[in-house]
């Protein structure tokens, strides 16, 4: 029988065994992150003619337009 070769890691999230590691991560979410927010904008412009009940836009981004005050 053959002594198996493969090491099981423990923590394989916390494995970064050198910088480069580290980086190309960061790169990678970066690049995440950039797409999903064009992939955003790019949704909400396409339906920024939606109005409510009020004349209001339907779809905004949470924290990037006032608050609405809503009349008492």
């Amino acid at each position: 029988m053959a002594k198996p070769t493969v090491v099981p890691f423990e923590l394989p999230s916390d494995f970064s065994p050198d910088p480069l590691t580290a980086v190309i991560q960061a790169g990678a979410k970066e690049l995440l992150r950039a797409a999903v927010q064009a992939e955003v904008s790019a949704f909400i412009a396409e339906h920024a003619s939606l109005l409510d009940g009020e004349g209001r836009q339907r779809l905004v981004r949470h924290g990037f337009l006032p608050e609405r005050i809503r009349p008492v």
